[in-house]
């Protein structure tokens, strides 16, 4: 895990693209370096929840905090804004990712074959649900682990932009933000604020 992981993050193609990416166009970390934020984020909970749920694989939680989006390097463009690519609206994140770890792989001798499967699950799975757009369902301790702590991130990320903007725009004696429709939900500022 540790030598495709490496291939890919020291690839002189990749690594640039990975530095400034955006994780997504419009939902969660979509600005420049969003991606990465949001990788170094999981991986820092990942490390905390293996110290905790001794039962889980540190190397695959490690390795789906950041490969689980790695394919929106290509998926999306963020050259003059953020875009999807004809790529990304094509071929999507997930395929992409799994393509980079079929090309990695091959370059390490005897990369074992079962394990490549696992590696692409915990990719396919990440959105938690089949009808968020996940191709299967998280069937590992890992691949559901990587799901909800993709899924919490992202959320949070979410609230915490939501709510500075609120807080900045709405007078100081508004007690409720506007309703936010991705997150279905109105918040109480008055916490917020202190």
């Amino acid at each position: 895990i540790r030598g495709l992981l490496e291939s890919v993050l020291k690839d002189k193609d990749i690594a640039p693209l990975l530095m400034r990416a955006p994780a997504a166009k419009s939902i969660h970390h979509a600005y420049l370096g969003g991606l990465l934020e949001h990788i170094v984020s999981i991986v820092d909970v990942m490390e905390t929840l293996v110290e905790h749920y001794s039962f889980l694989n540190r190397d695959l939680l490690v390795f789906g905090a950041i490969f689980h989006d790695i394919g929106k390097i290509s998926e999306l463009g963020f050259e003059s804004g953020i875009h999807y690519t004809d790529r990304g609206r094509l071929v999507g994140h997930m395929a992409i990712a799994c393509e980079m770890i079929d090309t990695a792989a091959a370059k390490i001798s005897s990369f074992p074959a079962p394990l490549k499967d696992i590696l692409k699950h915990i990719v396919l799975s990440h959105h938690g649900k089949i009808e968020y757009g996940s191709p299967k369902l998280p069937m590992l301790p890992e691949a559901l682990v990587v799901a909800m702590i993709d899924d919490l991130d992202s959320k949070l990320n979410t609230v915490s932009h939501f709510l500075q903007n609120e807080v900045e725009n709405l007078p100081t004696d508004e007690k409720w933000s506007r309703y936010h429709p991705g997150l279905e939900r109105y918040f109480y500022l008055e916490y917020f604020r202190k």
